[in-house]
């Protein structure tokens, strides 16, 4: 008799750090190998990056147990971070910080719910790089392993949920959304601009109203470069029904910050 698998018995074969990592590390190693931090001139404010010969010595110091105190690894860490907003280099070493504890997220998630692992590991670790490039330094400025892992949680496990119980707001597609400029009276301007140009307008106030990061990246990249899904998709390593969710929730939240 032939037996059959659930999704969810993917990995108890195989060692899951092993298997769920391995290209990520094979990633990690080939940035290492190439990026020497001094030679490189990286410019990470409060983060002394000349004292460390590679960014595996700076990674390490920024872990507990390491040869730093506790508070000096997480001051490293918090460094790193606020780099991270504006560096591809810092927001990977940021990842790689996290993906020990998101195998453990994993394992113990996709057991409960009866998923594939891999899935599930590749969406925790897609929003693990969107809460690092997005992470609020200076409002939190402690805790941040902590915080940056309960955040990706969060993203990944709650608000999907909860956003299928807001009703869908629509928005204006490029080339239907009307110049919202006014003259010195304050009466509306009806120019017909360029649709491109309003939804950078809009995304520009969302901005200004507060807007999540992520959510006017992604909003940008489906409107304004026209990237198809698909592709969005891939460069996130998220499925692209996880994209259409994101794209749902991003036109609401540029509907009310528009309003």
């Amino acid at each position: 008799m032939t037996s059959t698998r659930t999704p969810a018995s993917e990995p108890r074969t195989l060692n899951p750090d092993r298997s769920l990592t391995h290209r990520y590390n094979q990633d990690w190693q080939r940035l290492v190998r190439k990026t020497d931090p001094v030679r490189h001139q990286l410019d990470w404010p409060g983060v002394p990056v000349t004292r460390y010969g590679s960014l595996d010595e700076l990674l390490r110091a920024t872990t507990h147990g390491g040869d730093l105190a506790q508070e000096d690894a997480d001051a490293l860490l918090a460094g790193v971070v606020r780099a991270a907003a504006h560096c591809d280099v810092a927001a990977r070493l940021v990842l790689q910080r996290l993906i020990p504890v998101l195998v453990s997220v994993t394992v113990r998630r996709a057991a409960r719910r009866r998923v594939a692992y891999r899935a599930l590991f590749e969406d925790l670790v897609a929003n693990a790089w969107i809460m690092i490039r997005s992470y609020p330094i200076d409002r939190r400025p402690t805790k941040i392993a902590v915080n940056l892992l309960r955040d990706t949680e969060h993203r990944t496990f709650v608000r999907p949920f909860r956003l299928q119980r807001v009703p869908e707001v629509s928005v204006p597609k490029p080339g239907l959304v009307r110049d919202t400029e006014t003259d010195v009276h304050g009466r509306p301007l009806e120019l017909g601009a360029h649709p491109a140009q309003s939804v950078a307008q809009l995304l520009h106030a969302g901005r200004s109203a507060g807007m999540a990061g992520e959510d006017v990246a992604l909003i940008e990249a489906l409107y304004l470069d026209r990237r198809p899904v698909g592709t969005v998709a891939r460069e996130l390593g998220v499925t692209p029904r996880t994209v259409y969710t994101r794209r749902r929730s991003a036109e609401a939240a540029l509907a009310r910050c528009a309003a």
